[in-house]
Parts: structure tokens; C-alpha cells; sequence
């Protein structure tokens, strides 16, 4: 269920900005058959931007994962 919350997320981030775009042209983005300008803005702009939260979430939980085992303390 988080999976699908997280990809879902994702995709609603990379659909949603200053210029909006249908669910159509985002899986066409998605699939690489678009070239136009909001095609490049999604591919170098908004996926990188989805990417990199992802990572910074997930190194976040990863260092509180560590401080718990550090100090041996669940509620750190």
C-alpha cells in the first residue's frame, strides 16, 4: 500500500506545476515518446526533483534508523 502511495505521489508531483498536463501526455512524456518542450522540462526538471525527494526521504529514515541503534533508544 505505501508503494502505491509513494508511486502515486510521484506521478501527481510530475503532473502538477505551472503548466498542467493531462494523465495522457504524462505517460507519453513517461514512455519517451514525447519530445516537445514540457517533455524536456518533465524529464530534466520535475522527474530529477521527484527522484531526489525520494532519496532524501529515504536517507532520512535510514538516520533515524541508525540513531535508534546508536542509542539504543526507540523513542529517539
Amino acid at each position: 500500500a505505501a508503494l502505491i502511495l509513494l508511486i502515486g505521489g510521484g506521478l501527481l508531483r510530475m503532473k502538477l506545476g505551472a503548466v498542467p498536463l493531462t494523465w495522457g501526455e504524462l505517460y507519453q512524456i513517461i514512455t519517451g515518446g514525447d519530445t516537445s518542450k514540457i517533455g524536456q522540462i518533465i524529464m530534466t526538471i520535475r522527474l530529477p526533483r521527484v527522484v531526489v525527494g525520494f532519496l532524501a526521504g529515504m536517507n532520512l529514515a535510514l538516520a533515524g534508523v541508525i540513531l535508534q541503534g546508536i542509542l539504543r533508544n526507540p523513542l529517539a
